[in-house]
Order: structure tokens, then sequence, then C-alpha cells
């Protein structure tokens, strides 16, 4: 069991499925490169996968997927790597906690219950260290381009239950969802003190 400080106090079950079973895909990216923390590069490795919800409103919004994923895969190479530790990525870095805090905060803006694929991809733009964020700046994106896009995936729907993303009108038939891949997870619970921690 890890924690970390300043993490996101926030209620796992505040999360959507799809939002949860990628926090825990990118844990997974976490361990394999053994970086000690999960942060923003590991989590938007996994949105970004082919036909995932956050790439296809990435595309709708104009971004080049593979030359974000370039610009990912960068950021991942650029992380630490830590050796002779027994458990990798069971924490968030400090600038994935500020990320979820700031969803949260979107959320509520958006009048959802829950924090969604597309909620994290808005507070990802107030991230402006990030250089996913400078990548999609400079490429022309901007939240109110994003919040476009989204109300038009969303057809009007708020995230009202933890499995909204998958009635999104913009879903494919041939989409597999994170939320149906039902990979092995680490448990994320909240704890007192603002942290957040992660039990395997």
């Amino acid at each position: 069991m890890c924690t970390t400080k300043g993490a996101s106090n926030l209620n796992p079950e505040q999360l959507t499925e799809a939002v949860t079973q990628a926090v825990g895909a990118a844990q997974q990216i976490a361990q394999t490169r053994h970086h000690q923390e999960i942060d923003i590069p590991h989590l938007w490795r996994v949105l970004v996968q082919p036909n995932e919800l956050a790439s296809q409103i990435y595309q709708q919004a104009g971004v080049d997927i593979s030359g974000l994923s370039s610009v990912i895969d960068q950021a991942l190479d650029n992380e630490s790597v830590v050796e002779g530790v027994s458990n990798y990525g069971q924490s968030m870095s400090q600038n994935l906690s500020q990320l979820m805090q700031d969803a949260d905060k979107e959320r509520q803006s958006l009048g959802d219950q829950y924090i969604a694929t597309d909620t994290l991809l808005l507070a990802l733009m107030r991230q402006q260290y990030s250089p996913i964020t400078e990548y999609l700046t400079r490429n022309g994106v901007t939240a109110k381009k994003l919040q476009e896009v989204i109300q038009n995936v969303r057809g009007g729907q708020h995230v009202n239950s933890q499995g909204a993303e998958n009635t999104y009108q913009s879903l494919k038939k041939n989409t597999v969802p994170i939320s149906l891949r039902k990979p092995e997870l680490a448990k994320w619970t909240p704890s007192s003190g603002g942290m957040t921690k992660f039990v395997t």
C-alpha cells in the first residue's frame, strides 16, 4: 500500500467505469516501465487508443492522433525510472492529482454526477505545464472547441450513471470501451489528509 501527499481527495465512486478502468490500465503501464507514480502521460496513453472515446473526440476536434501519441510516448520516456522498488505505480503524481481535482470542477460545471472521460479532456486543458496540453494548444485545440465537440458527442446527455459513456451517440458498433475490457485493477481508495491510496 502506498500513498501520495497532495493527491486528490475524490471519492472513486464519483468516477465512471471507463475512467476507473483507464486509471487501472495506466497503473499497469507505470508498473511495466518501473515508474513510481502514475502520471498524466500514463493515463493519456490509455485514453488515445484506437476507437476510444477520447480518441474520437480529439479527432473530431482536428487533432492528429499520431502526433499526439508521439508526444505522449516522449513524455513517458522522460519519466524517471526507479529500480529496487517492490511496488511501482502505487500512487498518483501531484500533476495527475491536480488534473483529477480540476476534472471534478468540470463535472460540477457540466451538471454531471460522475467524472467521465470527456471531463478529463477538459481538465487537461487547465494543465498548461503539460507537454500534451502544449501540443494540443499549438495545434489549435482550445477548451471551447473541445466543449463543442463533447456536447455534440453527448447528444445533450449528462453523465448521471457510471456507464454513461457507453451510450454516447458517437460510439460506433465496433468500439470496445475500456469499461468493457475489465483488466486486473488495483483498488483505488480515498483516505484522509488529501491522500490517495492504491491497494494491491
